[in-house]
């Protein structure tokens, strides 16, 4: 048991209309294989909404499904300074809870479904951009200034991605010429990939894994 505790640890982020609970049972087949190797930890998205596609009737006793982004027109958004702070205590929440439960292991991974997959390259970007601009000994001012917070103090290696689809989220206001939507927008994903990033600016150089169904909608 006490070397489980200490394996690397992988974040998993649940994708739209979905929550932690449904994600832990979506990868069992996954997580079984990797069990002496990783240790997985989980975490709801912020916002609460109706269930996402095809999530009924399968997990509808899964109540209480989650969003991180807004989805639909209808979903209440905050100012972007306090949606940002929200979706940064989620995960910092399912982190420190694993702390609390003994794990020990370094952060090391991020895995995500949907928006979660969203949020899960987001967060390994702005980490490696944080990295990058330190070495560089540069002030950053990203991710609200909050370099020393749980979830920007880790040094985030991959990232495996379920059903993901650009584009990359701004996880600070200040994202100064980078071309990233906003969390508070509404979902920008059907867009033609080329229009989203004509920059060429957007290019994350760590390990990632992606997972498209060749039937996903």
């Amino acid at each position: 048991m006490a070397d489980k505790l200490q394996l690397p640890r992988v974040l998993c982020l649940n994708g739209v209309g979905s929550n932690a609970d449904v994600l832990f049972l979506q990868t069992r087949v996954l997580r079984n294989r990797l069990s002496l190797s990783f240790r997985f930890v989980f975490a709801n998205g912020p916002f609460f909404c109706e269930a996402g596609p095809r999530m009924l009737p399968v997990y509808g006793g899964a109540d209480l499904f989650r969003r991180w982004f807004q989805w639909s027109p209808s979903h209440r958004v905050l100012k972007p300074k306090y949606h940002i702070e929200a979706i940064r205590k989620c995960p910092e929440d399912g982190m420190a809870g694993d702390d609390e439960s003994a794990g020990c292991g370094p952060w090391v991974g991020l895995l995500g479904f949907s928006q979660g997959a969203r949020l899960s390259a987001s967060i390994l970007f702005e980490s490696q951009r944080c990295q990058e601009s330190q070495q560089r000994g540069e002030k950053m001012g990203a991710s609200e200034g909050d370099l020393d917070s749980m979830l920007w103090s880790q040094r985030w290696q991959f990232a495996v991605l379920f059903s993901g689809p650009a584009p990359l989220v701004a996880p600070s206001p200040d994202i100064g010429d980078l071309p990233l939507q906003s969390p508070t927008e509404l979902d920008l994903s059907h867009k033609e990939l080329d229009k989203l990033d004509p920059t060429g600016k957007l290019a994350i150089e760590r390990p990632t894994l992606h997972v498209i169904g060749v039937q996903d909608e």
